[in-house]
C-alpha cells in the first residue's frame, strides 16, 4: 500500500474505500472484502447515514483500529435541517464530531472534512450568497476554527 504524508505529518493511504451508499450487511461484506484485498482507509460521512454501520462492521470484522485510516465529514444538515448553507461554530463542530465518532464506535477520525465546501453552498457569518475569497471562510471566527481547534486538541 502506498501512503501520502499530510502536513501535519500523518501517514494516509493513497487508495480508499468510500461506504456510501451502502448500509448493514452489505457494507459489513464490503468491508471484509477491502480490508482482505489490502484497503486501509475507509470513508464516511454522517449525510450517508452509515457511521454507525462502519463501526459495528469494523468491529464485527475484528479489524485493529490503529492500523486502518478512518475519515468522515460534517454535513449541514447536522445544523440547520437545510442544504444550502452551513452555518458552524465551535460548539456544534465539537458536538456533531463527538457524536459521529460515537455513532461510529470510534475515539478519532483520522481525517475529517467538510463535506462539498462549494463556492455558493457555505454561508457562514456572511450576507452575500457568493463567497470567492475561501481563505477568509477558513479564517474566520466561528467557522472552520472549529474542526481546526478539534485537531489540535
Amino acid at each position: 500500500m502506498e501512503f501520502v504524508t499530510l502536513r501535519n505529518g500523518v501517514k494516509m493511504p493513497i487508495i480508499g474505500f468510500g461506504t456510501w451508499p451502502l448500509k448493514g450487511n452489505i457494507l459489513e461484506k464490503a468491508i471484509g472484502y477491502a480490508y482482505n484485498a489490502g484497503c486501509l482507509l475507509y470513508d464516511t460521512a454522517n449525510l450517508y447515514g452509515n457511521e454507525a454501520d462502519m463501526g459495528v462492521s469494523l468491529k464485527k470484522e475484528c479489524l485493529n483500529r490503529n492500523s486502518l485510516f478512518l475519515t468522515s465529514k460534517i454535513d449541514s444538515r447536522a445544523f440547520n435541517g437545510r442544504r444550502r448553507y452551513l452555518y458552524l461554530d465551535k460548539k456544534n463542530v465539537s458536538k456533531v464530531y463527538k457524536k459521529s465518532c460515537i455513532n461510529a464506535q470510534i475515539d478519532y477520525w483520522d481525517l475529517y472534512m467538510l463535506h462539498s465546501p462549494f463556492n455558493n453552498y457555505i454561508k457562514a457569518n456572511y450576507t452575500d450568497d457568493k463567497i470567492t475569497n475561501f481563505d477568509d471562510v477558513f479564517k474566520s471566527e466561528g467557522d472552520m476554527k472549529g474542526i481546526c481547534e478539534l485537531v489540535d486538541k
